[in-house]
């Protein structure tokens, strides 16, 4: 067993041509009008571990193909899949990450929602790359404000990954940014009016690799529809705290016809805690997009 737990590592050769158009794909289906679920924190249920390749492999053979997953840095300047500033919540070790070293890290165990240790570590970006490249999954890398965009940049490049990410910015200013290192790279942001749209597109943002995010509380078909007419897709999300989560509200009938719901109303992408029924409601249609594209 490798330090992944059940999940074997690829092997790191040097990284093949890049062979993924996430942008085409997701163009595919929103002019199909069909979505596609995003594992949040790279799980397609919340009782599994968060942000670690067993429950990204997991996610992949339930059928989810896109994974939003947090980044963040060691103190010693590693990239890694973690959430929050310290260890204690998600793994066995102690203490704030940007203290520890990433061998201290790999020392330790990763824990389910339940605080039950697992036998898995923490895995580094260029790990969780690598399981993408080899799957054919997208993943949407969450980068946490202490860690430096110009590295998840770099290192999504030295995966040859630039056409099978999403990275997520908060800030106009931020997306800017990361347009401008790599421009092929699909890059979500909150979007709140087209306003918002067209003062990316002046100072030379291409629109065809924006995801339009538009929170997680009200619907908004009107701007899904402006968004839509722009060639912009819309991200929304159902994922938050428990109870209060709109995938809470829309599975406890027994019929989570909401998610398609979404979907007729122009949201592509579904970011979810229930990615696995989100997918299955609103149906697989990214499958027929990425043969469409390739």
């Amino acid at each position: 067993m490798s330090e992944a737990g059940s999940i074997t590592l690829p092997a790191s050769p040097a990284p093949e041509a890049e062979r993924s158009d996430l942008p085409a794909q997701l163009d595919c289906m929103r002019v199909r009008k069909a979505g596609i679920a995003s594992a949040h924190r790279g799980r397609a249920w919340p009782a599994d571990p968060e942000n670690c390749l067993s429950s990204l492999q997991a996610a992949w053979d339930a059928g989810i193909r896109l994974m939003e997953v947090d980044v963040a840095t060691t103190g010693d300047g590693a990239l890694v899949l973690l959430h929050d500033d310290t260890l204690e919540r998600t793994t066995t070790g102690h203490g704030a990450l940007n203290t520890i070293t990433l061998a201290y890290l790999k020392s330790c165990r990763l824990k389910d929602p339940h605080g039950n240790a697992v036998d898995e570590t923490v895995p580094t970006l260029a790990e969780a790359l690598a399981w993408a490249r080899t799957t054919g999954a997208a993943l949407q890398l969450d980068v946490k404000p202490r860690t430096r965009m110009d590295d998840v940049v770099r290192a999504v490049q030295a995966e040859g990954m630039s056409g099978q990410v999403i990275i997520v910015t908060y800030r106009l200013s931020s997306a800017m940014h990361v347009h401008r290192l790599d421009p092929r790279v699909m890059i979500s942001t909150p979007i709140r009016s087209t306003a918002d749209l067209l003062a990316l597109k002046r100072r030379g943002f291409d629109l065809s690799r924006l995801i339009a995010w538009t929170g997680t509380s009200e619907p908004n078909p009107s701007l899904w529809s402006a968004l839509r007419k722009y060639g912009v897709e819309a991200a929304f999300g159902t994922s938050g705290r428990a109870r209060r989560r709109l995938d809470d509200r829309f599975l406890v009938d027994g019929n989570p016809s909401e998610y398609a719901d979404l979907v007729r109303q122009g949201v592509t992408v579904v970011a979810s805690d229930r990615a696995e029924v989100a997918q299955d409601v609103i149906g697989h249609s990214f499958e027929k997009c990425r043969e469409a594209t390739q």
